[in-house]
C-alpha cells in the first residue's frame, strides 16, 4: 500500500481505467489506495475485457446501442447533477494504452450522446505507462520481446500484427490508433464542456488557468518499460506543454510496465495527491 493520509479537499469521482486484460484483483489495488486517500470519493473501475477489443468503433460510440461505457457516463452525469455547485471534480486515472483507449471511448460516448456539462469542474489526469506513439512494427516488436517461450514468440508476431490491423480497421484511423490516441489525450474534450465548443485555441492560450478543461496531468513512466518506452511518453508530455497543459513527469528507474505504483508506492501516490492539490488551486483561482 502507499500513503494513507486523507486530504480535506477530495475528488467527487475517480474513474480508474485498467490496462488491457488486467485481472480485476490487480486493478482493485489501485482503487483500495484511492479509498484510503479519499474515503468519501466515488470510485469507478473501468475494466478492459477481451471482448471489447473485437467490437467495432460504431458499436462502442453509437448512441442507439447499449455501449459498454454507458454506465460510466451515467455515474458522472448523476453525480454532477446531484452535487451541483458542490461537485468537487474528477480524476481520470489511466493505466497503459488499453486504459487510454477506454477513456477515449468514454469521451466520444459523452459527445455523441450530447452530454456536455455547462460548468467546467476540476479535472486531473494520471497517465501510467501511456501513451505509446510508435509505428505498428515497433509496437508489435516490443510486445513480442516480453514473451519468454520461443514457440509462443514465433507465433506472437503475426498474431499481434493482426490485432493491430484489426484496431486500425475497426477504428478507421488513418494514422493508426496509437497516433489517434495520443492526439485525443492532448485534446480539450476528455470531458466535454459546452463552452469549449465556442472557444478557439488562440483564446484558450491567453490564460490557460482560466480554462479548466486544459487538464493538468502527471505521467508515470520508466526507463525500463519494454511496452511503452520512455521516449514515447516524454514526447507526448512535451507536446502537451506546448499546448499549454500543466505537465509533471515521474520517471521511475528499473520498474516495469504498469508496475510503478508497486515499485515506489510512496512516490507514486504522493505525485497523485500533489496533482490534485495543484489542480484544485488553479480551478479556484480561475473562478475568483
Amino acid at each position: 500500500m502507499g500513503m494513507t493520509r486523507s486530504l480535506p479537499h477530495v475528488y467527487s469521482l475517480v474513474l480508474l481505467f485498467g490496462w488491457a486484460l488486467a485481472k480485476l484483483c490487480h486493478v482493485k489495488k489501485y482503487a483500495d489506495n484511492f479509498r484510503s486517500l479519499y474515503p468519501t470519493t466515488t470510485i469507478v473501475i473501468v475494466e478492459n475485457q477481451a471482448s471489447w477489443f473485437y467490437e467495432s468503433q460504431a458499436t462502442r460510440v453509437n448512441p442507439h446501442d447499449e455501449a459498454n461505457l454507458q454506465p460510466v457516463a451515467d455515474v458522472l452525469d448523476e453525480l454532477v447533477r446531484a452535487e451541483g455547485a458542490k461537485f468537487r471534480g474528477v480524476l481520470l486515472h489511466v493505466i497503459s494504452n488499453g486504459g487510454a483507449l477506454q477513456l477515449m471511448t468514454l469521451s466520444k460516448r459523452l459527445a455523441h450522446t450530447n452530454r456536455k456539462f455547462d460548468s467546467p469542474f476540476p479535472l486531473a489526469l494520471v497517465l501510467d505507462s501511456a501513451p505509446d506513439n510508435r509505428s505498428m512494427q515497433a509496437f508489435v516488436t516490443a510486445i513480442v520481446a516480453t514473451i519468454q517461450n520461443p514457440a509462443l514468440k514465433l507465433l506472437a508476431k503475426p498474431f499481434f500484427t493482426l490485432v493491430y490491423c484489426a484496431f486500425h480497421v475497426n477504428y478507421g484511423y488513418r494514422d493508426g490508433f496509437l497516433a489517434e490516441l495520443g492526439k485525443h489525450l492532448n485534446s480539450h474534450n476528455l470531458i466535454p464542456f459546452r463552452r469549449s465548443d465556442q472557444t478557439d485555441a488562440a483564446e484558450r492560450s491567453k490564460d490557460a488557468a482560466a480554462w479548466q478543461w486544459l487538464v493538468s496531468r502527471v505521467y508515470m513512466c520508466s526507463d525500463t518499460d519494454e511496452i511503452t518506452p520512455l521516449e514515447s511518453v516524454l514526447a507526448h508530455g512535451e507536446d502537451a506543454k506546448r499546448l499549454g497543459y500543466d505537465v509533471r513527469m515521474e520517471v521511475f528507474r528499473n520498474s516495469q510496465h504498469v508496475s510503478h505504483a508497486r515499485a515506489e508506492p510512496e512516490r507514486y501516490w504522493t505525485a497523485v495527491q500533489r496533482l490534485w492539490d495543484d489542480t484544485r488551486s488553479v480551478n479556484v483561482c480561475a473562478k475568483l
